[in-house]
């Protein structure tokens, strides 16, 4: 697996690429554990577009996140518009509704966005 991060404000987003199976999760982790100590007040983004395969090892390292960030007052979004293999994965582990899941990546960073202007509001 391959991955590449970007930064908008408090969001960072995560490029995926390649597979995420028992073979490479555990060096997977380490990336995503490492990402998440450099962007301690991040919000993430995950952009599963170019992800070849998932496996119950993969989903496990996106449900461990999941929970570290929803521990800080974060939030983990996934995007994946085309990826019919993830969609599928997610569909037959009937977990699809324990994340949000977003079409395209500029929705997600619309939501956190949109998220962050309205607890600006409620705290004025």
């Amino acid at each position: 697996m391959n991955q590449r991060t970007k930064n908008i404000g408090d969001i960072t987003i995560v490029y995926l690429s390649g597979r995420l199976d028992i073979f490479e999760s555990e060096m997977a982790e380490k990336d995503i554990v490492s990402i998440l100590e450099k962007n301690e007040d991040s919000h993430i983004i995950l952009v599963l577009e170019d992800l070849d395969y998932l496996s119950s090892s993969g989903l496990r390292i996106f449900i461990s996140l999941k929970r570290t960030l929803e521990s800080r007052g974060q939030m983990l979004l996934l995007c994946n518009k085309n990826n019919n293999a993830v969609k599928i994965f997610f569909k037959i582990v009937n977990i699809k509704d324990m994340f949000t899941i977003f079409e395209t990546e500029d929705e997600a960073v619309g939501y956190l966005s949109g998220l962050q202007a309205n607890n600006a509001i409620k705290i004025a």
